[in-house]
């Protein structure tokens, strides 16, 4: 692989792995921006197990839930600036073919059936 402008690109016909530009901010979001997009999803401070900027650019930032059910019963306030460019639909769609991938590769069905083994006495 050669470094190309901070990427990686292929050599000798590999396929073309890229690495993530690197990150112009980084650590917890400050308070102020917290209490914004906790506002924009309906949620309170408490329900956010984590957050911080991953900021490579377009100014993004994680916050963490309890669940990706929780995440999807989410009803955000679009109109608040802290969303203003978030996909949702895009961020639904990813969470629900994560869900399903990891349900499959585990043997878990998705309709309700499964239930967990009784502990080994």
């Amino acid at each position: 692989m050669r470094r190309r402008s901070g990427h990686l690109a292929p050599w000798r016909g590999h396929p073309v792995l890229r690495s993530a530009p690197p990150r112009v901010r980084d650590g917890a979001l400050d308070d102020e921006y917290l209490d914004q997009v906790v506002a924009a999803f309906g949620i309170t401070r408490e329900r956010v197990l984590a957050h911080q900027w991953v900021d490579n650019g377009p100014g993004w930032a994680v916050v963490q839930l309890a669940g990706a059910e929780e995440v999807l019963a989410l009803e955000p306030d679009l109109s608040l600036s802290a969303l203003m460019d978030v996909d949702l639909a895009e961020l639904r769609t990813r969470l629900l073919e994560s869900r399903n991938r990891i349900a499959a590769a585990a043997g878990i069905p998705l309709d309700g059936t499964w239930r967990p083994r009784p502990a080994s006495a």
